[in-house]
């Protein structure tokens, strides 16, 4: 099983990923140091047809399903 990972920044602004195959899919983890589960992401792509699906499930209090950049 190939796996990558990567760590950027420090502190709260860290953040760690890695990648690994199993089987024909990837899975992609996206964490802090406080590594919990705050949004369960699932995209699948067809490509007999060309179509593409996402689901989102986020826990209450949780905003991870959105990406926002902080200004400089």
């Amino acid at each position: 099983m190939n796996e990558f990972r990567i760590n950027q920044g420090e502190g709260r602004m860290s953040v760690m990923l890695s990648a690994q195959w199993l089987g024909r899919d990837l899975v992609i983890h996206t964490y802090n140091e406080n590594a919990h589960v705050g949004a369960i992401a699932l995209g699948d792509y067809d490509p007999d047809s060309g179509r593409a699906s996402t689901s989102v499930i986020t826990r209450l209090g949780h905003k991870d399903d959105v990406v926002t950049q902080k200004a400089a």
